[in-house]
């Protein structure tokens, strides 16, 4: 649902754009706003996987019994690497420290 909302919010301010009827900053700002609104959703997610994984023990569960689950250990942290990956583009393209074309 959230997906979809985003994907038409962002037809209607690039329609908008294109038109002439709102200036290219619009879309800029919204571009960040989005990015933000949806890095803090996927923190939230991550964080209830990460809860999920190592504070509540998936150690109970019958998969256990078949697989040890260190490779979802890994892709947990190897996706906490991306996550700071993306804060830092963020904080990037928010305080213009890096010019446009290379963040």
């Amino acid at each position: 649902m959230i997906f979809f909302t985003e994907l038409l919010a962002r037809i209607a301010v690039v329609y908008l754009v294109k038109k002439g009827t709102w200036p290219l900053i619009y879309l800029q700002n919204y571009n960040t706003i989005e990015d933000a609104l949806t890095l803090i959703y996927s923190l939230f997610i991550f964080y209830k996987a990460i809860h999920i994984v190592f504070r509540d023990g998936v150690s109970d569960t019958p998969i256990l019994a078949f697989d040890d689950l260190h490779w979802l250990k890994l892709f947990i942290y190897l996706g906490g690497f991306v996550f700071l990956l993306w804060i830092m583009a963020l904080i990037f393209n928010v305080t213009g420290i890096v010019e446009k074309p290379y963040i």
